[in-house]
């Protein structure tokens, strides 16, 4: 996927995917590059997610929603984002 196609739907789906129902949660695991890792890794250069902990000898890395990307789904999503992040940033 270039980052042309990793940006949109894509994007927004795998933040509010490690964010869950509310923000309840804040990660998402994914394989090093795979799709949901190169849409990861540009969200981590627009400053909207950040890298987190790296799994299993590196076979899965953690990335978190950063305050930025929070603030943007919350433009999108008022109703949906409408406390504030429960899980702590890294």
């Amino acid at each position: 996927m270039s980052s042309a196609a990793a940006t949109g739907a894509k994007l927004r789906h795998v933040m509010r995917h490690a964010l869950g129902k509310d923000g309840f949660r804040n990660h998402f695991a994914a394989e090093p590059l795979g799709e949901d890792w190169r849409a990861w890794e540009l969200l981590v250069a627009l400053g909207l997610a950040v890298r987190g902990k790296s799994l299993n000898r590196g076979e899965l890395q953690y990335f978190h929603v950063s305050t930025a990307g929070v603030a943007a789904l919350r433009k999108l999503y008022p109703r949906q984002y409408k406390r504030e992040l429960k899980g702590a940033l890294p």
